[in-house]
């Protein structure tokens, strides 16, 4: 059996987590141009292809939820989707009709700023099955995506690579001081 892997040392500061999701955000898709006077001229769309990973960033950075219940995380209840009550803001990470893991998918209750976040795009229609969605369906995963947006992000990968679980590497969730009985008077890391 091969000896254990060593464990990542890498995680994302502020300003790379900001990069990164501004990015998600604003990045346009860009065609070229293949007959006509301007051929060959690289042309920016209104299609914007990383908005779902940046939705699934905000949701990481606020939660520090593994990849898989992030994806699978649904305004409704049903079997094999984690569930987001928007009503009570909690975000219960196990997925309907799965059994506990030592994954720690306990439910967490959701900071008021990505609720306001994940209420709006359940009324908008933008998460209509789940709220990260590609074209309207689930995505099972967002490697490609994430990977995307990393290299055009600019981040350095020389330090270590930055995958989706980076997101749990950061020193403080971005929403975990939304809760005053358990962190007292402690600021946020990101505050």
């Amino acid at each position: 059996m091969p000896e254990k892997g060593l464990p990542r040392e890498r995680w994302l500061s502020r300003s790379e987590a900001a990069a990164l999701l501004w990015t998600c955000w604003r990045y346009r898709e860009t065609q070229t141009i293949h007959v006509g006077r301007l051929k060959g001229q690289k042309v920016e769309t209104d299609k914007r292809p990383l908005r779902h990973v940046a939705r699934f960033i905000l949701i990481g950075l606020y939660t520090g939820t593994r990849a898989g219940a992030i994806a699978t995380a649904s305004p409704y209840r049903a079997v094999g989707k984690s569930f987001v009550d928007l009503d009570s803001g909690i975000f219960n990470r196990l997925a309907v009709g799965k059994r506990a893991s030592t994954k720690r998918q306990t439910p967490v209750p959701l900071p008021r700023r990505l609720l306001a976040h994940l209420r709006r795009w359940s009324r908008l229609g933008i998460a209509k099955s789940h709220f990260v969605e590609w074209n309207g369906k689930p995505v099972a995963s967002v490697k490609t995506g994430f990977a995307s947006a990393v290299r055009i992000a600019g981040l350095d990968v020389a330090t270590g690579n930055v995958t989706p679980h980076t997101l749990r590497h950061i020193p403080q969730p971005l929403g975990s001081c939304s809760v005053e009985p358990l962190c007292g008077k402690r600021r946020a890391f990101w505050a």
